[in-house]
């Protein structure tokens, strides 16, 4: 059984929890803030890796510089920032503390 507070996305290609996560955080939902907090930190830690791959591209064998292989750890790399954004608490904890306050209580 799922929870049924918003998911976001397990997997970085999966745009029907981003979808879920965005209609749930236009009902101002404090675990949607959480939820894009992460989502955030996975897109930093993505543009991490990728900076990190392309300063040591100089030092990379020849031989195994395809394509294929750059799409491959590219997808890789995505996928493990979502993972360690998940693990980590420090963006979701940062943004309760500093905009879940601001967002007003809706009373239902």
């Amino acid at each position: 059984m799922m929870p049924a507070g918003p998911r976001g996305a397990d997997v970085y290609t999966d745009l029907n929890g981003l979808a879920q996560l965005k209609s749930q955080a236009r009902a101002q939902s404090p675990e949607a803030l959480k939820q894009t907090a992460q989502q955030f930190e996975a897109l930093f830690l993505q543009s991490t890796l990728k900076n990190m791959r392309q300063a040591g591209e100089p030092f990379e064998s020849k031989l195994v510089d395809n394509s294929g292989i750059r799409a491959f750890r590219d997808m890789h790399d995505q996928q493990m920032a979502l993972q360690l954004s998940k693990n980590s608490n420090f963006a979701s904890r940062h943004a309760g503390e500093t905009i879940g306050p601001q967002i007003p209580q809706r009373r239902g």
